[in-house]
């Protein structure tokens, strides 16, 4: 297949194995908003990530950093 398509065969498949969605979830975004607001936009990433880790949300450390920058926290 990657013959067919010209490129080389680790391309391809670093192609077919890339994350399908990279965008931030909103789940995510309205509960970190939410809990910073309730703060009176105090708190910073650890305190959001421990809320984040108490609610047994499944979202790791760069995704709420990310989600964080996105939302301009």
């Amino acid at each position: 297949m990657a013959r067919v398509l010209g490129v080389s065969r680790s391309g391809y498949y670093k192609y077919l194995n890339r994350h399908k969605d990279r965008s931030v979830a909103p789940e995510l975004t309205n509960f970190l908003q939410e809990k910073w607001l309730k703060s009176r936009k105090n708190y910073g990433f650890k305190r959001l990530f421990q809320e984040v880790k108490k609610s047994n949300l499944p979202y790791g450390a760069r995704k709420v950093r990310k989600a964080m920058k996105h939302c301009k926290i």
